[in-house]
């Protein structure tokens, strides 16, 4: 019995368990062939490599002991959830920046130690990182601050979309131009 809760062992239950809520949710996709992907192709791989994986670890963890499972901590769990779902509810209304705001200020709160210093930080990071990625570098159409309706966070933050896109131009041409000094086209 000891074996059945070992943590090796129900980690390899929760790798057949997504790996089935895949094969589950991904059943009307089109599998396509190797060479002719289709959308549904790659998401049943990795579910196959899930149900694999999960069933090799549980099998180890039936035959050699492992370390007990813990009881689960609730306090970090409802917070991150908590700070997951005030993401998704601010994320359209207020824009990217307050939404992460509060994102990693109540994830923090689920922590065993709060330092104002260290979340500053991390926000900071993140939002630099959101911003860069996704609104500069993939030119995703996501609000960045919105207040009374308009984003203000876009407004302020075009100047430099535009010059990134200006700068990736100026090194593409550069590239081609030493391509083509090397016979490229």
């Amino acid at each position: 019995m000891s074996r059945l809760l070992s943590k090796d062992f129900l980690s390899g239950l929760m790798f057949i368990a997504f790996g089935l809520a895949a094969l589950y949710f991904g059943n009307k996709l089109q599998m396509g062939t190797p060479v002719r992907m289709g959308p549904g192709y790659v998401p049943h791989m990795l579910a196959y490599v899930l149900l694999g994986l999960g069933a090799l670890i549980s099998i180890v963890a039936l035959v050699s002991p492992g370390d007990m499972a813990e009881a689960p901590k609730w306090k970090p769990i409802t917070m991150v959830t908590v700070g997951i779902i005030c993401f998704a509810l601010l994320f359209e209304r207020a824009g990217l920046i307050p939404a992460l705001i509060v994102l990693v200020v109540i994830a923090s709160l689920g922590g065993d130690e709060f330092k104002l210093s260290e979340v500053v930080g991390n926000i900071g990071v993140l939002i630099v990182l959101c911003v860069l990625v996704f609104w500069i570098g993939l030119r995703m159409n996501i609000g960045i601050f919105y207040v009374a309706g308009t984003d203000y966070g876009a407004i302020v933050l075009e100047p430099v979309r535009s010059f990134v896109s200006m700068l990736f131009g100026w090194i593409g041409a550069g590239f081609q131009f030493v391509g083509s000094l090397f016979g490229g086209k």
